[in-house]
């Protein structure tokens, strides 16, 4: 199933970023469209605390 191909690329491709010393940071496409999108003020809030932090990870989902 392609949306299986789809994850398992994004899977690796997250680990070969972590394992080379980068930092991930992920805005789910439900996060800026549709009826859980979120305001981009918060988006942008939310990606400017993380590139502050020692976080090596964020993920921004829709509500």
């Amino acid at each position: 199933m392609k949306i299986d191909r789809n994850r398992a690329v994004d899977v690796r491709t997250e680990l070969a970023l972590h394992n080379a010393g980068w930092r991930v940071g992920t805005v789910w496409e439900c996060a800026m469209r549709g009826k859980g999108r979120l305001s981009m003020e918060s988006i942008l809030e939310a990606y400017s605390a993380w590139l502050k932090s020692d976080a090596s990870e964020l993920v921004i989902r829709g509500q």
